[in-house]
Protein backbone atom coordinates (compact mmCIF):
# COMPACT_ATOMS: atom_id res chain seq x y z
CA UNK A 1 0.00 0.00 0.00
CA UNK A 2 1.18 3.13 -0.69
CA UNK A 3 0.99 6.75 1.30
CA UNK A 4 -2.57 7.30 0.60
CA UNK A 5 -3.41 4.09 2.24
CA UNK A 6 -3.74 4.10 6.25
CA UNK A 7 -4.76 1.80 8.77
CA UNK A 8 -8.43 2.65 9.80
CA UNK A 9 -9.00 0.63 13.20
CA UNK A 10 -10.87 -2.69 13.90
CA UNK A 11 -13.74 -4.67 14.17
CA UNK A 12 -15.04 -7.15 16.16
CA UNK A 13 -16.94 -9.60 13.74
CA UNK A 14 -18.57 -12.79 15.58
CA UNK A 15 -15.75 -12.88 18.09
CA UNK A 16 -12.44 -11.59 15.54
CA UNK A 17 -10.80 -8.52 16.00
CA UNK A 18 -10.49 -7.60 12.18
CA UNK A 19 -8.37 -5.03 11.34
CA UNK A 20 -9.56 -1.95 8.72
CA UNK A 21 -8.39 0.30 6.30
CA UNK A 22 -8.64 2.70 3.59
CA UNK A 23 -7.28 2.44 0.50
CA UNK A 24 -7.76 5.23 -1.29
CA UNK A 25 -11.57 5.70 -1.03
CA UNK A 26 -12.41 2.45 -0.37
CA UNK A 27 -13.00 0.70 2.77
CA UNK A 28 -11.17 -2.47 2.93
CA UNK A 29 -10.66 -5.17 5.67
CA UNK A 30 -8.70 -8.22 6.55
CA UNK A 31 -9.47 -11.23 5.09
CA UNK A 32 -7.12 -12.71 7.04
CA UNK A 33 -7.64 -11.89 10.29
CA UNK A 34 -11.49 -13.13 9.34
CA UNK A 35 -10.16 -17.00 8.39
CA UNK A 36 -8.07 -17.09 11.46
CA UNK A 37 -10.82 -18.09 13.20
CA UNK A 38 -12.08 -21.02 10.35
CA UNK A 39 -8.41 -22.53 10.27
CA UNK A 40 -5.13 -22.12 7.98
CA UNK A 41 -6.00 -18.16 6.57
CA UNK A 42 -4.49 -19.01 3.40
CA UNK A 43 -6.01 -22.31 2.93
CA UNK A 44 -9.56 -20.64 3.96
CA UNK A 45 -8.93 -18.00 1.45
CA UNK A 46 -7.68 -19.94 -1.27
CA UNK A 47 -10.65 -22.62 -0.48
CA UNK A 48 -12.94 -19.68 -1.23
CA UNK A 49 -11.10 -18.73 -3.93
CA UNK A 50 -11.36 -22.28 -5.66
CA UNK A 51 -15.45 -21.84 -5.86
CA UNK A 52 -16.87 -20.79 -9.07
CA UNK A 53 -19.13 -19.13 -7.28
CA UNK A 54 -16.51 -16.79 -5.82
CA UNK A 55 -14.76 -16.13 -9.30
CA UNK A 56 -18.09 -14.93 -10.95
CA UNK A 57 -19.06 -12.59 -7.81
CA UNK A 58 -15.56 -11.24 -7.92
CA UNK A 59 -15.21 -11.01 -11.71
CA UNK A 60 -18.94 -8.83 -11.25
CA UNK A 61 -17.53 -6.41 -8.89
CA UNK A 62 -14.32 -5.85 -10.92
CA UNK A 63 -16.42 -5.26 -14.14
CA UNK A 64 -18.45 -2.80 -12.26
CA UNK A 65 -15.44 -1.13 -10.49
CA UNK A 66 -12.31 -1.42 -12.45
CA UNK A 67 -11.81 -0.30 -16.05
CA UNK A 68 -8.35 -1.99 -16.17
CA UNK A 69 -9.74 -5.55 -15.28
CA UNK A 70 -9.09 -8.32 -17.48
CA UNK A 71 -11.96 -9.61 -17.66
CA UNK A 72 -11.02 -12.39 -20.85
CA UNK A 73 -8.69 -13.52 -18.13
CA UNK A 74 -11.51 -14.06 -15.56
CA UNK A 75 -13.41 -15.86 -17.94
CA UNK A 76 -10.78 -18.58 -18.97
CA UNK A 77 -10.22 -18.33 -14.73
CA UNK A 78 -13.47 -19.17 -14.23
CA UNK A 79 -13.82 -21.92 -16.51
CA UNK A 80 -11.01 -24.00 -14.20
CA UNK A 81 -12.90 -23.31 -11.01
CA UNK A 82 -14.20 -26.09 -9.43
CA UNK A 83 -11.92 -28.69 -11.00
CA UNK A 84 -9.98 -30.63 -8.54
CA UNK A 85 -6.65 -29.66 -10.02
CA UNK A 86 -7.45 -25.30 -9.70
CA UNK A 87 -6.26 -23.70 -7.41
CA UNK A 88 -5.86 -19.43 -7.23
CA UNK A 89 -4.13 -17.58 -4.58
CA UNK A 90 -5.29 -13.95 -4.23
CA UNK A 91 -1.49 -12.96 -5.38
CA UNK A 92 -2.40 -15.21 -8.19
CA UNK A 93 -6.05 -13.53 -9.25
CA UNK A 94 -4.57 -10.00 -9.12
CA UNK A 95 -1.74 -10.90 -11.51
CA UNK A 96 -3.56 -12.31 -13.71
CA UNK A 97 -6.73 -10.20 -13.85
CA UNK A 98 -5.51 -6.74 -12.77
CA UNK A 99 -8.00 -6.69 -10.03
CA UNK A 100 -8.15 -4.40 -7.44
CA UNK A 101 -10.90 -5.27 -5.03
CA UNK A 102 -8.25 -7.79 -3.25
CA UNK A 103 -5.31 -6.64 -1.90
CA UNK A 104 -2.39 -9.49 -1.13
CA UNK A 105 -0.43 -8.93 1.87
CA UNK A 106 3.06 -9.05 1.09
CA UNK A 107 6.28 -9.39 3.62
CA UNK A 108 6.55 -10.33 7.19
CA UNK A 109 4.41 -7.04 8.81
CA UNK A 110 1.48 -6.84 6.33
CA UNK A 111 -2.01 -7.06 7.76
CA UNK A 112 -2.81 -10.40 5.45
CA UNK A 113 -5.09 -10.51 2.55
CA UNK A 114 -7.10 -6.95 2.32
CA UNK A 115 -10.14 -6.66 0.36
CA UNK A 116 -12.88 -3.81 -0.52
CA UNK A 117 -15.97 -4.61 1.91
CA UNK A 118 -18.37 -5.70 -0.66
CA UNK A 119 -16.06 -8.86 -0.87
CA UNK A 120 -15.16 -9.01 2.48
CA UNK A 121 -19.19 -9.50 3.01
CA UNK A 122 -19.18 -12.32 0.27
CA UNK A 123 -16.50 -13.67 1.91
CA UNK A 124 -18.35 -13.70 4.92
CA UNK A 125 -21.40 -14.94 3.94
CA UNK A 126 -19.20 -18.21 2.32
CA UNK A 127 -17.74 -19.02 5.53
CA UNK A 128 -21.05 -19.14 7.92
CA UNK A 129 -24.64 -17.82 7.15
CA UNK A 130 -24.82 -16.15 10.76
CA UNK A 131 -23.03 -13.30 9.29
CA UNK A 132 -25.73 -12.43 6.62
CA UNK A 133 -28.25 -12.06 9.92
Amino acid sequence: MNKKDRQLDSINANGVLVRLSKVGEENYASLTDIAKKYGEPSVVISSWMRNRNTIEYLSLWEKLENPNFNYHESVVIRNEAGLNRFFLSPTQWVKRTNAIGIKPGRGRHSKGVLAQEDIVLNFCYWLEPTFQL
